[in-house]
């Protein structure tokens, strides 16, 4: 038995059996010609996604699992077949800095170079994936070592993934008459990460091709970002959603519990702290004045001056 994805390639064949025997110039071999011209291009899709699927399937699943080893805080990166948008070969100008060396200084450059014509059979894929971004170089094994190999004949020599939330491309330089377009893939620094920039500068031989990979990889940073907004907005709907439910129900507890508090304290008796009876200690009241000191003895007498304002207030009532 076989997958309906194997028996799409066996279609065109199909098609081209029924159009060579059907009657010239009919409406059923039109109509034919028309279902040839769209299968050919499936098939040939299919079969080229097949072949990427064994020849890198597995390295794409080992990739996916060491990003989520690594970044385990991070989103999982999906590297199936089913999500790859573009991918090519490509020209890796500075694949000596990540395979051994660096730019520092003249000299160093010169190492650089002559290790790139000491392996002018680099091989240099970018593949475009929804969320990501995967760069192989390859090299070809040896004529000994690939006769007792199965499977896979090169060997990788540099791999990595950048999700499309860090990673930016910029158009480079252009020269025609050496057919090199310029243009960089950028693998932004994180600080969260403990990450500096790293910088791929590459090249491909026309103008159609880097243009391609620069309009892929920009929908694909600009998804990435659309939906890291949409679930940024999708928690701050939860959480006050959450918060919303949370006030909602302290208010409907909180009456409640005044009302059993009250009823608690009205049914609670009344104790009275011996503290607050205590002896009032009266304060001595002061002797009366009086007009004539002489009425009493050891009573104090008013003076003159308020005698004779007493003696006015009575003539006036």
């Amino acid at each position: 038995m076989q997958a309906p994805v194997q028996r799409i390639g066996k279609y065109p064949a199909v098609l081209q059996g029924l159009h060579s025997l059907a009657q010239q110039g009919s409406e059923e071999q039109r109509r034919l010609s028309e279902a040839i011209r769209c299968i050919q291009p499936v098939a040939a899709h299919v079969n080229e996604m097949q072949q990427i699927r064994q020849d890198f399937g597995a390295t794409f699943d080992e990739l996916a699992e060491l990003f989520h080893q690594v970044y385990p805080h991070k989103p999982l990166v999906d590297l199936s077949i089913g999500e790859l948008r573009m991918f090519g070969t490509v020209e890796w100008l500075n694949s000596a800095e990540s395979l051994g060396g660096s730019q520092a200084d003249h000299q160093q450059q010169q190492q650089q170079q002559q290790q790139q014509q000491q392996h002018p059979q680099l091989c240099t894929s970018c593949f475009v994936f929804r969320h990501a971004v995967v760069l192989l170089c390859q090299e070809p094994r040896p004529a000994d070592e690939a006769a007792n190999t199965v499977g896979n004949y090169d060997l990788i020599r540099f791999q990595t993934v950048i999700p499309a939330t860090d990673v930016q491309v910029r158009c480079g330089l252009s020269n025609d008459a050496q057919r090199s377009y310029l243009w960089d893939l950028v693998h932004l620094a994180s600080i969260e990460d403990n990450r500096v920039e790293k910088l791929y500068q590459l090249a491909n031989s026309s103008a159609e091709a880097r243009d391609d990979f620069l309009k892929t990889i920009r929908q694909a940073v600009r998804d990435a970002a659309r939906v890291a907004t949409e679930q940024h907005q999708q928690q701050q709907q939860q959480s006050r959603a959450a918060a919303a439910t949370a006030s909602a129900r302290e208010s409907q507890q909180l009456p409640a519990a005044i009302t059993a508090s009250t009823a608690a304290a009205r049914r609670r008796p009344l104790r009275r702290s011996s503290s607050l009876w205590q002896p009032v200690t009266k304060r001595p009241r002061a002797p009366p004045i009086l007009a004539d000191p002489q009425q009493a003895t050891g009573i104090r007498a008013a003076p003159p001056a308020l005698q004779t304002r007493r003696q006015a207030e009575r003539a006036v009532w």
